[in-house]
C-alpha cells in the first residue's frame, strides 16, 4: 500500500532528491521519531528532541492558524519509492511511498514534534501542507554529514532584529512606534544588532529599549498599542529630559562611542531599571521623581556602581544587576526599597551623627539640600503646609506614638487620598520625615516600626 504525494523530482550533486507537499495528517505516521538519549552521541543520527520546545511551537501554530509558516523539512527514505512523471514532465508527477516505510528525520524534528501535537488539539490543520524534501537513505555517517551541513552555518537573527519583524508583537508595535516619536531614540537606537561594535554611532538598542518597555508596560492591555505608545512617549521623554549626556550626544556635542566607554545612562541594565521604576512610580509623579536622574552620577568610574552593576571593571545585565540596579536608583529617586530587594542603605542619603541630633532637636531647621535628590527640597517646603501628605503622614504617626510601614501605607490610602499603597509619594515623605530627624525606622518592609520623635511646625 502507497501514500501517493505531489512532488517535484531534483538533483544537488550526484543525488536524486524530491520536494514533496505532504499534509500535516501524515507526518505522525510516515515519520520516525527517535528517542536518541539513549544513544551514544557518536551512534546518533541527529541531536536528543529538547521536549522543552515543542509547546511553543505547537502554541505558535494553534495561534496564528491562518498564518503560522515553516520552512521545508528535510528526512530519508529507505525503500525506493515510486515517482509518476505527470503529463511526460520527468521532473513534475506524484512520489508514492510505501506504507509503514518510517522516513528517517535528517532537519525539522522540533517542527514534526510541534505539529503532531498540536493536531491531537486541532485535527482540522492536518489538512494543512507542508513541504518535505527527500533524500535516499544510505549510512549512518551520510544522515550526520546532513544534519552537519543543513545545521552548521545557520545563524540565528539577532533578537533586535526578531523585534523589528515581528508585525504580530503589539508590544513590539509599540516600541517602534514610540522610537519614532522621541528624537533621542530615534536618531540613536539600532534596530538591527542585538549588541552595540565598538565604533557604533548608537546608543541603544532595539532588543534594550523592547526589554525596558515590557517592565514599564506590565499590567496593562498589550493590545491597547495607541494607548501604550503614547505612554511610552510620555515617559521616555521625561527620562530624556533628565539625561544631557543623551542629548549631547544628539547634539554632536559628544559621540557615542565617548559616551558609551565612560557613561552606564544608556546601558541595557539601566534601561530595564528605569522602565520598571515607571511601572512603579504614578505618572503624575514622574516629573517631580525622575528629575533626581539628573543628579545621577553615570560615571563607570564612580564608586558607587561597584557590585550593582559593575564588577572588576566589567558591567553586567544579569537579573542580580538587573535587581541591584533598580534598588539603588530606587533610593536615588527617594523611593522605598522592598525586602525582596537588596538593602540599599549604603545609597540612602544621609547626614553625620552630630548634624542628625542638631535636627531632631530642632526640626525648624531642617539639613541642606546639597548632593541629595531634587524631591528632598521640594518634600520638605510642602511639609510645611498642613494639608499636605507629609505632614499628615507626620500627624498620624504622632497619634499612633509607633506605627507599622504596613499601617502607614494603608491609612494614605484609606484617610489621606494616595491612589496605591506603592505611591511613590509614601515613600518619599517617609523618607524626608526621617532625614529631617521628625521620625525614626527600626526594621525592614511592612513591618519595620515608624515612631515620632517632633512634630511638625
Amino acid at each position: 500500500m502507497y501514500v501517493h504525494v505531489p512532488a517535484m523530482r531534483g538533483r544537488l550533486g550526484s543525488r536524486t532528491y524530491y520536494a514533496c507537499l505532504m499534509p500535516m495528517n501524515a507526518i505522525p505516521n510516515l515519520f520516525k521519531f527517535t528517542d536518541w538519549a539513549g544513544f551514544t552521541p557518536e551512534d546518533r543520527e541527529q541531536r536528543v528532541l529538547n521536549v522543552k520546545r515543542i509547546p511553543d511551537l505547537k502554541s505558535y501554530i494553534l495561534d496564528n492558524e491562518d498564518d503560522y509558516i515553516f520552512a521545508s523539512i528535510t528526512a530519508s527514505y529507505k525503500s525506493d519509492p515510486i515517482f509518476e512523471p505527470a503529463n511526460g514532465n520527468p521532473s513534475l508527477g506524484t512520489l508514492k511511498l510505501k506504507l509503514g516505510d518510517d522516513l528517517i528525520i535528517n532537519d525539522g524534528q522540533h517542527r514534526c514534534a510541534g505539529i503532531t501535537s498540536a493536531l491531537k488539539e486541532n485535527p482540522e490543520i492536518g489538512e494543512h501542507t507542508i513541504s518535505v524534501l527527500l533524500f535516499e537513505y544510505e549510512s549512518k555517517d551520510r544522515v550526520q554529514q546532513m544534519f552537519s551541513d543543513l545545521n552548521r552555518f545557520v545563524v540565528k537573527t539577532s533578537k533586535s532584529l526578531d523585534i523589528l519583524y515581528d508585525k504580530r508583537d503589539r508590544l513590539s508595535e509599540a516600541t517602534l512606534a514610540f522610537i519614532n516619536e522621541v528624537p533621542v531614540f530615534r536618531e540613536l537606537a539600532e534596530k538591527d544588532k542585538v549588541s552595540l561594535d565598538s565604533r557604533s554611532t548608537k546608543l541603544f538598542t532595539l532588543a534594550a529599549l523592547y526589554d525596558a518597555n515590557k517592565e514599564l508596560l506590565k499590567g496593562r492591555n498589550v493590545e491597547d498599542v495607541l494607548g501604550n505608545t503614547a505612554l511610552l512617549k510620555r515617559f521616555w521623554s521625561v527620562v530624556v529630559s533628565n539625561m544631557p549626556d543623551w542629548d549631547n550626544v544628539l547634539k554632536r556635542h559628544k559621540t557615542a562611542v565617548e559616551l558609551r566607554a565612560e557613561n552606564l545612562s544608556a546601558h541595557s541594565t539601566v534601561l530595564r531599571a528605569l522602565g520598571s521604576l515607571g511601572a512603579e512610580i504614578e505618572e503624575s509623579e514622574w516629573p517631580l521623581r525622575l528629575s533626581a536622574l539628573a543628579t545621577i552620577n553615570w560615571s563607570k568610574k564612580n564608586p558607587e556602581w561597584e557590585n550593582v552593576c559593575v564588577v572588576a571593571n566589567s558591567v553586567l545585565s544579569n537579573r542580580q544587576a538587573r535587581v541591584a540596579t533598580r534598588a539603588f536608583l530606587k533610593a536615588k529617586l527617594g523611593l522605598m526599597v522592598t525586602e525582596a530587594e537588596p538593602d540599599n542603605a549604603a545609597f540612602q542619603p544621609t547626614a553625620p551623627a552630630s548634624k542628625q541630633q542638631e535636627t531632631r532637636s530642632n526640626p525648624a531647621r531642617p539639613q541642606s539640600n546639597r548632593g541629595q535628590a531634587p524631591y528632598i527640597s521640594t518634600y520638605r517646603r510642602i511639609l510645611e503646609s498642613p494639608n499636605t501628605l507629609p505632614s499628615k503622614m507626620l500627624q498620624y504617626i504622632a497619634n499612633a506614638e509607633v506605627v507599622t510601614y504596613g499601617d502607614l501605607k494603608k491609612a494614605c490610602v484609606r484617610e489621606f487620598g494616595c491612589k496605591s499603597e506603592e505611591s511613590g509619594s509614601i515613600g518619599a515623605s517617609l523618607n524626608v520625615l526621617k532625614l529631617d530627624g521628625y521620625v525614626t525606622i527600626e526594621g525592614r518592609g511592612h513591618e519595620k516600626r515608624i515612631r515620632a520623635l517632633q512634630k511638625a511646625h
